[in-house]
């Protein structure tokens, strides 16, 4: 069976890999370009509004990472 407990040194592992993820997308301008598609997006497109909601799940739990992004 899989365990899906984690110890303290998994949880510091997962949280710098995380924020040196967020720090990579930061670099590249990813909230902007989000901001730029959503714009497109047709929120009445069952699809599209899914897509809505993917991305700013991403950009909030990239700020819940880093907290403000800058």
């Amino acid at each position: 069976m899989c365990s899906t407990h984690t110890t303290p040194d998994e949880e510091e592992d997962n949280e710098a890999v995380a924020g040196a993820l967020v720090d990579a997308l930061n670099e590249s301008n990813f909230v902007e370009l989000l901001v730029e598609r959503l714009t497109k997006f047709n929120e009445k497109v069952d699809e599209e509004a899914a897509a809505v909601n993917n991305a700013l799940a991403v950009i909030e739990h990239a700020v819940e990472v880093r907290g403000l992004l800058g």
